[in-house]
């Protein structure tokens, strides 16, 4: 599915009204969602637990930056305003893998 349709599709809490109060609702979530798992990461001690590296060799490519702590994860998360930090569990067991990619419009 592509990322653009996953704020609705990855809402947590049951929903029975319409879409449009839905996609609302999961927008909101999603950029209220760093604060909610950030208290309880960081109060189990996990900014310093490692994520999974890829097991293929990654390549150097300019300006992007694999995420390779949970709190590199949070901090990212805060940055951008989005909810990565929702990910970090599963870039911890290697189901998922976070990057920081530098993006200049109008550069190729």
């Amino acid at each position: 599915m592509p990322r653009r349709h996953r704020s609705a599709a990855d809402f947590p809490e049951p929903h029975s009204g319409t879409f449009a109060t839905l996609v609302r609702r999961a927008i909101r979530w999603h950029q209220q969602a760093p604060e909610w798992f950030e208290e309880g990461l960081l109060q189990m001690g996990w900014p310093d637990t490692p994520t999974a590296r890829p097991s293929i060799p990654l390549p150097a490519i300019e300006g992007v930056t694999l995420l390779g702590t949970v709190g590199e994860v949070f901090d990212e998360s805060r940055r951008m305003k989005h909810c990565i930090a929702s990910y970090a569990a599963d870039a911890v067991a290697g189901r998922s893998y976070l990057f920081h990619i530098d993006y200049c419009a109008g550069e190729v």
